[in-house]
């Protein structure tokens, strides 16, 4: 506001530029795997079901999803068209969609006076907040502290711990620049494991040696 302030010539310059910011970690954690989702999607209503499941499935951002229109769907390509408008980056985007994220559009029903792809019943506009019932199902599963840009976070996690490589990721949720990224690839000593199992498979198959005759060196 007061950069604002000096842009618009009401202060000769900002008085706290020189301060520095506290240094408080604020990066959220929360990653629901498949087995979490499947229970937040069956305890869902109805109308909130393909919601969460285009989030969960493609990294979509709420905008993103609740202000689809018909128009930028593709079914038989399978595919979503996002413009420049529709982005929060400001760049055109093309979102592929899983083969349950296809069946569940399929599935959605179509108004004659309105575009939107999900709409509330009872106006048969584009959903304003669906807090509420996001917040029902999560109480009904027992989901403590999770928020619906979660299920962004657990696509970019789950994605990158599936073996897609970090830089596909990236351009299929639309992140422009690494360090936003990094902040939604949330890294656990679990995948810190993996990855040196994964080494150790490496290193066997291209040596010949065993991760047993590895351990059989080292004790020697």
């Amino acid at each position: 506001m007061l950069n604002y302030a000096v842009s618009c010539g009401s202060l000769p310059s900002n008085p706290v530029a020189a301060v520095k910011l506290l240094r408080k970690p604020n990066v959220r954690r929360s990653v629901l795997d498949d087995a979490a989702f499947g229970k937040l999607h069956a305890a869902a209503e109805a109308q909130l079901q393909p919601i969460i499941l285009v989030a969960y499935d493609t990294g979509m951002r709420l905008r993103e999803v609740l202000g689809l229109h018909w128009s930028q769907v593709d079914l038989e390509l399978g595919v979503v068209k996002l413009s420049a408008e529709d982005t929060k980056t400001e760049e055109p985007r093309t979102v592929v969609l899983t083969s349950r994220v296809r069946e569940a559009l399929e599935a959605q029903p179509r108004h004659i006076k309105s575009d939107w792809v999900f709409t509330n019943p009872e106006t048969e506009e584009a959903w304003k907040d669906i807090r509420k019932m996001f917040r029902r199902a999560c109480k009904a599963v027992k989901l403590v502290g999770v928020w619906f840009h979660d299920l962004r976070r657990s696509f970019v996690t789950n994605a990158r711990r599936r073996g897609v490589p970090e830089s596909v990721v990236m351009r299929m949720s639309g992140h422009r620049t690494r360090a936003v990224f990094d902040r939604y690839n949330i890294v656990e000593e679990d995948d810190l494991r993996e990855a040196v199992k994964r080494i150790e498979a490496g290193i066997a198959k291209n040596s010949g040696v065993s991760g047993q005759d590895l351990d059989k060196v080292k004790g020697g």
